[in-house]
């Protein structure tokens, strides 16, 4: 066997890319071999159109260690062209390794819609409406009381599938019995309290016919007008709503936004609350209310969405004469309609041999494709999230092996995906980007001897069909499936199919949504959208793949026909199930993160799903049966969610075990860093942060995976940065997350709170993420292109931060300090030390990009901030700090941020606070990542490692005692004592930020330590904490290869045994007891030594 191999070639850190847009493409490979001490003295690159040549790039012998990341430096790639590369290593002991060829093939290199040869933005002609999750919608009636009548009534939200055995619905009656007239709101059958009401004849609101909106309340409906035709419009928001009579608002109610502005605001309709609960009402049945006696005209019932364009998403105009005889009219229809749209075109090659045939396709919303009935892909969620109306990934399919001679047939489903339908945390985001999902796609062909044939999307030759299985499909809310309309088109996606009643799709033009459109004001307002054309990109970075599968480990019947299965652990992904039941009939799949406890908040419903901390998500998947098969499978296709427990009714018998399966969706394939220790418990708890890496790793980092939010908030991105680039390689994850903060910065220079999207209300200490993402991507796989492409609006934002201190708060107009901390922490503290923290590590940066200027400036700032947080927040003889919180001293020492002189007595002030804790953590978001680390660092390992063994609460480990499988997001989600204490309006239990502490892992424990002036692991440190454990293991992969260290602590020779492992072409310096030190190169190593902690 060779001495030296190299491995792992790489093309913009993707193994064989096809269609990327990086002009000048980074390669990187790694080096193998039995030998210790290797060290690359040189490479040579080739890059040219077929293996072996180099008429595209010679780089000639380069003299460098670098093995990671080198630029192409060749002539100007021509884009769709596939090009072969291949690289030769010497080292210094005159050893020579060739690579394997690699190839990569650019995309179209050009971010304009101009490249995609005519392409057109097409999709349905009609939204998609299912009534029963629509829970933002603006419905009015018109109509005309006949003289001698008083009353008639606009219905909706009637038989909502959630409430089962009695009627139930909203009702908005016009009373002109007297002038002013008066509006009745009622709301029959949602809750006990509405029967009882109800059966009394009380309604929930009486409301005077007057302008809300004039000082002097003027009618609307008056003498003259009282039997005229009216308009009734009511603008439901999720769970409030806005009345209108004829355009004028009629309802509002006096209150105050959180930020302490004074409004008037939609009137409370759900029984439940306000905000961050589950929706009432939703639009299910519509109609209209006539009382015994009363006569009426209708002329019409339309139903709108509220967002921009307003689009009619029902409309029925039949005029109709309507008298009440003996008994009340209660007349309501299902306004729903129209499946998610499936596009299809029909082509036919030329004749000669197919050289090669690429689709080139994205969409605004998501979609699958096939190419005669072939899945073109095993990626989920195309084209994936980015800031859809600044950038937007395109993908590059290889298809020349589903094509055939004669006819060939590719079909779409779109979705609306992150792009329409609900989104983020408000309901009136509902539709953020607009209406309707639309798809862009061309197909080229390329064969031996005839010219290139380009197949694009247009009005003329594709079709479209609005009657497909899917009827409803939301990340939130859910899928529906209708197997019986599959079979009607069934055979769409092949050739022959007859597609003569699919009728064209249209043109899709996103609507300008300007911040007056916009949800929200002042700091809680949403950015504007689609004011200009996105880049189009290719494909950066992971897609969200399928990464697992599990069977259900139990089931549970909790009444007839009604089962619940238990998945093992809480996770991210779809079902995958095998049900039976009868033609026609519609099994419901309801899923949960927990069940309700035996407690008397949850009488009756112990063992039952919890579902209120799902707020708005309904996370609930239809299907309706064909009963052609003995059982039928199901897999959703267009949404997911974080759970344990999946709920199946609506079944002619009770799946088994073998027949409920979860599949995992993330963009993390591999989580390539472990940790192992003696204590098991421990290890549950990094399992457990793993498992909500991955699970909240689907797209974008996200702070949940369940609710109605899943967003991108940057606090909860940058807190977790460290641990996140240990347990995977998320280098283009984080670097595609950063181009949407870019995309959302503000011409102010600050960043958004959350990316994508926008929006949020975190304030200073979120804004500040991009900077300490950034760093750590940097440090972690000397990545300097993550700074160039990001320095610019990183600059912007440091003179944004100099503004704001110059105005004298950083933390104005409002910042979220240590989130969720048991003890508050002053946060002016904080924002000192962020402020500090960005000038440390854009000094840094700058460095390392050749901006010395820059660096020695925010140097200079740098240490003026760090001296005057000492004069200000630190007691220079005690090193106390006056609010004596765990957060106030471990932030600032992980920020350097705590000058020489004090660090000793900060450190001890730490670990005297955390004694008198009792050894509980009392820190929130910003504070927890650092605690460990920092008590470590100033010589107080002992109380470190008394925290991490801590099962009281708070602590890491009382969640796992309670039988936790993922992080949650507050200490006390769940307590024996108190149950969800009232958190449910904010009580994930997939939420990543509390499992930052495993960097500390990682970096004290292993003691694998990076040095800032070698970022990438070139050169570090290995400074294992050896003490409570008997034995601890682990590494991760660091950008030249696999770092481990492995230690155990022998009793019984009183022994300590250290083996570490050194990639090729790195180095370490490894320190022993005594501050000892070894440098090492590359290879094993194995050192003993006495104990010095026996008495743990």
């Amino acid at each position: 066997m060779d001495r030296l191999r190299l491995y792992g070639c790489r093309t913009e850190y993707m193994k064989d890319p096809v269609g990327i847009d990086i002009k000048k493409p980074r390669f990187s490979w790694k080096l193998s071999s039995r030998r210790n001490n290797v060290q690359q003295k040189s490479y040579h690159i080739i890059v040219g159109t077929k293996p072996g040549k180099s008429d595209f790039w010679d780089s000639g012998e380069v003299i460098s260690s670098i093995s990671a990341g080198t630029e192409y430096g060749g002539k100007e790639l021509t884009p769709c062209t596939q090009y072969f590369w291949q690289v030769t290593v010497v080292t210094q002991d005159g050893d020579r390794a060739v690579s394997e060829h690699a190839f990569f093939e650019t995309g179209l290199l050009n971010p304009s819609i101009s490249a995609w040869n005519g392409a057109e933005w097409i999709g349905p002609s009609e939204c998609t409406l299912s009534a029963d999750v629509r829970g933002v919608f603006s419905i009015e009636m018109e109509f005309a009381i006949h003289e001698g009548s008083t009353c008639m009534g606009l219905v909706f939200g009637r038989n909502d599938r959630r409430i089962q055995g009695r009627d139930n619905y909203f009702r908005f009656d016009t009373d002109v019995s007297t002038i002013p007239a008066k509006l009745i709101i009622s709301r029959a059958g949602i809750t006990d309290e509405d029967v009882q009401k109800n059966r009394k004849k009380e309604p929930l609101y009486t409301i005077i016919v007057a302008d809300v909106d004039d000082a002097a309340h003027r009618p609307v409906i008056t003498e003259d007008n009282r039997y005229s035709r009216h308009t009734l419009t009511v603008k439901v928001t999720g769970n409030c709503a806005y009345t209108y009579m004829d355009g004028i608002r009629i309802d509002a109610v006096k209150g105050t936004y959180p930020w302490g502005e004074e409004a008037l605001l939609p009137r409370q309709l759900n029984p439940y609350g306000s905000n961050d609960v589950n929706t009432w009402p939703r639009l299910n049945e519509i109609g209209y209310a006539l009382p015994a006696g009363q006569s009426a005209c209708l002329y019409g019932i339309t139903v709108r969405n509220i967002r921009k364009p307003g689009a009619v998403i029902y409309e029925d105009r039949t005029p109709r004469e309507l008298k009440a005889q003996e008994h009340d009219l209660l007349c309501t229809v299902n306004p729903s309609h129209t499946s998610e749209p499936i596009l299809r075109r029909s082509f036919t090659l030329q004749e000669g041999q197919v050289r090669r045939a690429r689709l080139y396709a994205t969409a605004r919303g998501i979609y699958e494709c096939r190419v005669n009935g072939h899945k073109i892909t095993d990626t989920w969620f195309n084209p994936g999230v980015t800031q859809y109306d600044r950038h937007l990934m395109y993908q590059t399919y290889q298809i020349e092996q589903f094509l055939q001679p004669g006819e060939n047939v590719i079909t779409v489903v779109l979705s609306s995906g992150w792009w329409s339908d609900a989104q983020t945390y408000v309901t009136g985001n509902y539709n953020y980007y607009g209406d309707r999902a639309s798809f862009l796609g061309m197909i080229a062909v390329d064969y031996e001897d005839k010219p290139e044939e380009i197949i694009v999307t247009d009005t003329k030759n594709w079709k479209y069909c609005d009657c497909g299985p899917w009827t409803y499909a939301g990340l939130f809310n859910g899928e529906h499936y209708d197997a019986l309309a599959a079979e009607r088109i069934s055979g769409y996606e092949l050739p022959g199919y007859d597609d003569r009643l699919w009728t064209a799709p249209v043109i899709i033009i996103p609507p300008v949504i300007g911040r007056k459109d916009a949800e929200g004001s002042g700091i809680f307002s949403w950015p504007e959208v689609n004011t200009g054309e996105p880049e189009m990109i290719g494909q950066y970075g992971p897609g969200i793949m399928a990464v697992g599968r599990v069977q259900a480990v139990s089931v549970k019947m909790i009444r007839e026909g009604v089962y619940i299965y238990d998945m093992g652990a809480n996770m991210a992904g779809v079902p995958s199930v095998k049900l039976q039941g009868e033609r026609g009939k519609t099994a419901q799949l309801r899923f949960a993160e927990v069940l309700c406890p035996d407690l008397p908040e949850f009488a009756g419903r112990a063992g039952t799903l919890m579902t209120e901390n799902l707020r708005d998500a309904d996370c609930t998947d239809l299907y309706t049966f064909s009963g052609t098969k003995e059982t039928e499978e199901y897999t959703p296709a267009f949404t997911f969610r974080g759970y344990r427990y999946i709920e199946i009714s609506g079944v002619s018998r009770m799946p088994g075990l073998s027949e409920v399966n979860m599949i995992l969706l993330s963009s993390l394939k591999e989580m390539q860093g472990n940790v192992t220790v003696s204590n098991e418990m421990v290890n549950r708890f990094l399992d457990n942060v793993k498992r909500s890496q991955r699970s909240n790793f689907i797209g974008i980092p996200t702070d949940c995976p369940q609710r109605n939010e899943r967003m991108g908030w940057n606090g909860d991105t940058s807190i977790f940065a460290r641990t996140a680039t240990f347990n995977a390689n998320v280098r283009l994850f984080y670097a595609r997350w950063l181009q949407m903060t870019a995309d959302l910065q503000e011409p102010s220079g600050r960043y958004t709170d959350i990316a994508p999207v926008g929006g949020g209300f975190g304030g200073y200490t979120y804004d500040s993420a991009p900077l300490h993402v950034a760093w750590e991507v940097y440090q972690q796989y000397g990545d300097t292109r993550v700074i160039q492409d990001n320095y610019a609006a990183m600059e912007r934002y440091m003179n944004y931060s100099a503004d704001k201190w110059q105005q004298g708060d950083l933390a104005a107009p409002m910042t979220l300090g240590d989130w969720l901390a048991p003890e508050e922490t002053d946060i002016h503290l904080i924002c000192h030390a962020f402020y500090g923290y960005n000038a440390y590590i854009m000094s840094g940066m700058s460095a390392a990009i050749g901006r010395d200027p820059e660096a020695s400036a925010y140097q200079k700032l740098y240490l003026e901030l760090r001296r005057s947080f000492n004069d200000i927040y630190i007691d220079a003889q005690t090193g106390r700090t006056k609010d004596h919180t765990q957060c106030s001293y471990a932030l600032p020492l992980s920020m350097h941020m705590i000058s020489e002189e004090n660090i000793r007595n900060v450190g001890k002030c730490l670990a005297e606070k955390t004694a008198e804790t009792g050894y509980l953590v009392k820190t929130g978001f910003f504070g927890t990542a650092p605690l460990n680390p920092m008590l470590t660092q100033t010589g107080h390992a002992d109380a470190a490692f008394r925290l991490m063994e801590q099962t009281d609460n708070p602590s890491w480990l009382y969640p796992v005692t309670q039988g936790a499988t993922s992080v949650w997001e507050r200490w006390d989600s769940y307590t024996k004592e108190k149950g969800f204490g009232g958190h449910n309006n904010m009580n994930s239990f997939n939420h990543y930020s509390l499992g930052a502490v495993c960097e500390w892992f990682y970096s004290y424990v292993l003691g694998i330590q990076r040095q800032e002036d070698y970022p990438g692991y070139q050169h570090f440190l290995i400074n294992p904490c050896i003490m409570v454990w008997e034995h601890a293991e682990g590494g991760f992969e660091s950008p030249y290869g696999r770092i481990e260290v492995n230690w155990v602590r022998n009793k019984q020779d009183g022994k300590v045994a250290l083996t570490v492992r050194i990639p090729e072409n790195s180095a370490a310096t490894v320190i022993l007891p005594g501050g000892k030190k070894k440098e090492c190169g590359s290879g094993r190593y194995h050192f003993e030594y006495p104990d010095e902690r026996k008495d743990d």
